[in-house]
């Protein structure tokens, strides 16, 4: 093994590279050499130390300094990163208590206490509770070096390591504070919240001498319970938030908007809990937190409770009167206030709710957002009448609404969505009517995308055939060619238009195109791979072209199903059929060879 003068001396030259080396790369590469040392540096004996050069023993304290003044510089200048600066400072609290052993100066021993205090608090902004744990017990041993007994003696002080004044002991409290705070972090990180709650018991203990740091403790039981309900732990969640919201009572308080904050989160974490068994507590903390200070999250927070509890409506159409008439109420948060009402089948409240908001706010988005949400919450609540007039009212101008691009695709995708339910039930002039409904809105806004134009032209088309309204399915099949003319589905609409219209030259010609096109995005098909939702098609129109008996156009699409199935009972059938279909011929044509 390295014998000890060498060892330092590499480890002193190593410090020296890291003060001064500025390539990120070659920085880390030395801060790894050193972090290796470690377990090295930390099992050096006084004795061992004592035999050094003297030289060489200012040298190794040196390094703790060098590197700790590195560390500063280079976190005020953000030039490294955290986990970096946890490491220099980790590597020079460590060394400074090594290269002190057997010192009771005051002054050194409060140093270390500073230095490891603040080495942990980095490492614990880094995630690694395990390091700082190591920090916290090098300051443990500081404070159990220093003893508070002996500084809150009324005895005279005179030697140097023993400084007379009770700040000095307030001071040491302080820092105490910090490290015991710290401890209960490091638990925390580790899920392990009973040991937590026995160091911040200890942390409680010394605010007697320090009243004004009890807002400090109070802000750490909070962030305890932020992480508790993160990990989804109620009780404990709970017990912190409680803890919190009473030491931030206490003699410096907390500002109301922060004691509100807290006990908007406990009335949360009441509700994920148990929202049957705790749905009181919760309305108890979200009580007090109004009372403390007023804000929209706490209003919301208490209309979220009552649907929840099942409560009554009058107290659902106070507690949304009373979120409607707060300054500082959002739009954002007004409509997930309504999608709340709608999701817990609150309809009559939240269309209400539209009507009212909508003289609240003002503004293109704001306006278009509101006159969107009340249309769907009409179509949800089946007013179909009245969604319908305030879509035509958009339409024809009479409406002071201008629809912004999100709330026009919202607006169509609900149209479709009520066309397409419709549709399945048969109800074709319906499905009609909300179609037409968004392709006015696609004229009306110009907002003229070539393929939603022609999605919606075929779902027009497809409503039309089956209404038997021939002529007017095939000016929307034209207008789906315009938009997208080698989409499948727009060539079989074509097909059937011209099918249905005894036009067996246009369907033949239809199946020749449907046989040839292709779909550009395959998530437009409904059946993959997208060739084999082609020779679908090509399969339902020669079935259709049978159902029409029109023995032309049926073989012309057996023929092309041969050229795209790939199934080889289908193959079979195929054939069947097309040898049947030209062995006999329809009325006054002759035999076709085979």
């Amino acid at each position: 093994m390295e014998d000890v003068n060498a060892f330092i001396r590499r480890l002193n030259s190593l410090v020296s590279k890291i003060c001064v080396e500025e390539d990120p790369v070659k920085s880390d590469d030395i801060i790894g050499q050193l972090m290796v040392m470690l377990e090295r540096i930390n099992q050096l004996s006084l004795d061992a130390l004592q035999k050094l050069p003297v030289e060489q023993q200012l040298q190794f304290q040196g390094s703790a300094v060098s590197l700790w003044n590195v560390a500063v510089a280079k976190k005020t200048s953000g030039s490294v990163s955290s986990l970096f600066i946890a490491k220099l400072r980790h590597l020079a609290c460590n060394i400074a208590v090594t290269s002190s052993l057997g010192n009771t100066n005051f002054a050194v021993l409060k140093r270390h206490l500073c230095m490891t205090s603040k080495a942990a608090s980095d490492w614990l902004e880094c995630g690694n509770p395990e390091m700082a744990d190591q920090c916290l017990d090098l300051a443990l041993q500081a404070l159990e070096s220093l003893d508070f007994s002996s500084w809150s003696s009324s005895d005279g002080l005179t030697d140097e390591s023993h400084p007379r004044g009770a700040h000095w002991l307030q001071d040491l409290q302080r820092d105490a504070l910090k490290v015991y705070c710290s401890k209960g972090q490091v638990y925390i990180t580790r899920g392990q919240h009973q040991e937590a709650v026995d160091w911040m018991k200890k942390a409680k203990m010394l605010l007697e001498s320090l009243p004004d740091e009890s807002s400090i403790v109070a802000m750490h039981c909070f962030n305890f319970g932020v992480d508790a309900m993160k990990r989804k732990m109620y009780q404990p969640c709970i017990d912190w938030f409680r803890e919190s919201y009473e030491m931030g009572k206490s003699t410096t308080p907390l500002e109301g908007s922060v004691l509100a904050k807290i006990l908007r989160l406990l009335a949360s974490a009441y509700l994920e809990w148990d929202p049957e068994a705790y749905a009181q507590k919760a309305i108890n903390a979200v009580g007090l937190a109004n009372a403390e200070h007023s804000h929209p999250s706490g209003l919301h927070l208490k209309v979220k409770i009552i649907l929840l509890s099942n409560g009554n409506d009058a107290k659902l159409q106070a507690a949304v009167d009373e979120l409607w008439s707060h300054p500082d109420l959002t739009l954002d948060l007004a409509t997930e206030t309504i999608h709340l009402l709608t999701k817990h089948n609150r309809l009559d409240v939240a269309v209400k709710s539209c009507k009212v908001l909508g003289s609240r706010f003002h503004g293109q988005n704001a306006d278009s957002k509101l006159k969107v949400l009340q249309i769907e919450l009409l179509m949800k609540n089946e007013e179909l009448t009245q969604a319908q007039e305030i879509l035509n009212q958009c339409i024809t101008g009479s409406s002071t609404v201008n629809f912004d691009p999100s709330s026009l695709r919202t607006l169509h995708s609900l149209l479709w969505e009520q066309a397409a339910v419709v549709f399945e039930n048969g109800d074709f002039n319906t499905a009609l009517l909300w179609y037409n409904l968004s392709y006015s809105l696609f004229t009306h806004y110009m907002e003229l995308e070539s393929p939603n134009i022609a999605r919606l032209q075929r779902n027009r088309a497809s409503c039309l055939i089956n209404l038997k309204q021939y002529n007017k399915a095939e000016e929307a099949v034209r207008d789906c060619i315009k938009h997208d003319p080698r989409n499948p589905y727009t060539h079989f609409l074509s097909f059937r238009v011209a099918l249905y219209n005894n036009n067996s030259l246009q369907a033949i010609e239809a199946i020749k195109t449907l046989s040839a096109s292709r779909f550009d995005n395959e998530a437009d098909c409904s059946i993959k791979p997208a060739d084999s939702a082609v020779g679908s098609l090509i399969s339902l129109a020669a079935q259709q072209a049978f159902e029409q008996t029109n023995q032309e156009v049926a073989v012309e699409a057996l023929e092309k199903l041969v050229e795209h199935s790939k199934d080889h009972k289908q193959l079979m059938t195929t054939y069947r059929c097309l040898i049947r279909l030209k062995c006999t011929p329809a009325e006054g044509e002759e035999k076709k060879d085979l």
